[in-house]
């Protein structure tokens, strides 16, 4: 009888010490991130962070090809606002399209991470794109200040559909980003602006 009350309190405590090093760990990861959006704000200020990463990615060896490329997808996953940044530039485009070439299994790999996070950003741009030409639409049926107000709103996405042309003009992208739900979405868009 004390053996299965010492058991019961043994398991007991080590659900206790699971919860509580499995609430230690999700503390830590929030304090990370927290920081590390800190640190990604201030990237904004240096100039040369993109010309950089894509150099980076052209002519670096092995591992300094993927690891920016993978940073470069980490950035435009937290923040919309890198998407054009690099997107529209035809550099990294090109070098993703050769990087998409490489049999080598650890490149091979990290490309297609980085296409397969990069196209599943596509379908959310869509959206709020189509919203965004929605209410400048309603905006100029309204009257005139309302859609000078639509077109100037800060957060406006409207930017980012050269994004997705690049994307589609792409040889590593347009496959993966040309989905159903994608053309229904791109559908939509061309009707909104008829």
């Amino acid at each position: 009888m004390i053996f299965l009350f010492h058991l019961c309190f043994l398991v007991k405590f080590m659900c206790f010490l699971r919860c509580t090093i499995h609430f230690n760990v999700n503390n830590q990861m929030t304090n990370t991130v927290t920081s590390m959006n800190q640190y990604i704000l201030s990237l904004s200020d240096d100039k040369q962070l993109v010309p950089g990463l894509i150099s980076l990615i052209e002519q670096g060896t092995d591992v300094l090809r993927v690891k920016p490329l993978l940073f470069v997808a980490l950035l435009c996953k937290n923040s919309r606002r890198w998407l054009p940044h690099f997107f529209c530039n035809a550099k990294l485009i090109s070098a993703v399209d050769r990087l998409g070439k490489e049999k080598e299994g650890f490149i091979h790999h990290c490309t297609e991470a980085f296409v397969q996070l990069v196209a599943s950003l596509v379908p959310g741009i869509l959206d709020t794109v189509s919203s965004d030409i929605q209410q400048v639409m309603v905006g100029k049926r309204h009257g005139p200040v309302t859609a000078l107000a639509g077109r100037a709103h800060p957060k406006s996405t409207i930017h980012l559909f050269p994004v997705i042309l690049h994307l589609l003009g792409s040889a590593s992208f347009k496959h993966r980003v040309v989905t159903g739900h994608v053309l229904l979405q791109l559908a939509n868009l061309i009707k909104i602006l008829e």
